[in-house]
């Protein structure tokens, strides 16, 4: 359902493709879900994992989620959810970037600690970048506006779903992300040769090993740490 949504969208997005819901996926065996994930309906969790960000797809505002919902509601039938299952799942999606709709399960807080963790560390700041691009964000505003969003993010992130360790390791991620954006406010040359190969490779990830060969990691330690971490 997923790529057959996105196939004939208007706005292509690289950052928003299956490999962040697989990340996201991943990491939600590693919540301390209060109770335990017997706790949760992992069924609906992983479909709203998978499908939260169609509406990035089809809109660019900065609130996608209520997109995405009204979006995935007419394909919901094969899935056998029940008005009541695809009312639950379309809400915890809407939640996740939507602050005017409240929704406290422990899905939809889930749902969005685990795509505010994919925003920090090397492949956060590519996705903002990329997203930002695409919306035709410049600099020195596509640095800055990362900067507060992931102060945010990671300030709203709910201490009972992680251990101290946990928090501590999120934490240094989200400092990586954000000491990357700050050197290219301030012009540091190496960091602004970052989006400067993204922007070359279209900000496709598959060309990645291309940009690592092409940089010399003497003359570039900061691009090459970069690209190397993704």
């Amino acid at each position: 359902m997923f790529h057959q949504l996105v196939r004939s969208a208007p706005y292509p997005s690289k950052s928003h493709l299956a490999d962040h819901s697989l990340r996201m996926l991943n990491n939600l065996g590693f919540l301390k879900i209060p109770g335990g994930l017997t706790k949760i309906n992992l069924n609906l969790m992983r479909l709203g994992i998978i499908l939260h960000d169609v509406g990035v797809f089809y809109t660019q505002d900065v609130c996608h989620g209520p997109e995405s919902a009204r979006l995935i509601r007419p394909h919901l039938g094969s899935f056998a959810l029940g008005r009541n299952g695809e009312d639950i799942l379309c809400s915890i999606i809407r939640a996740h970037d939507d602050p005017t709709f409240v929704d406290n399960s422990v899905e939809a807080r889930a749902l969005r600690v685990l795509d505010d963790i994919d925003a920090a560390g090397a492949l956060g700041v590519y996705r903002f970048l990329e997203i930002y691009s695409r919306r035709g964000i410049e600099p020195p505003q596509m640095f800055e506006k990362p900067v507060l969003r992931l102060k945010q993010r990671q300030h709203n992130l709910e201490n009972s779903f992680f251990t101290r360790k946990d928090l501590t390791l999120i934490g240094q991620s989200f400092k990586y992300a954000v000491d990357v954006f700050e050197k290219m406010l301030n012009g540091d040359q190496d960091s602004l040769l970052i989006l400067e190969k993204l922007k070359e490779a279209d900000f496709d990830l598959i060309h990645v090993p291309d940009i690592l060969t092409g940089l010399d990691p003497q003359n570039n330690k900061v691009a090459h740490a970069f690209f190397s971490r993704m």
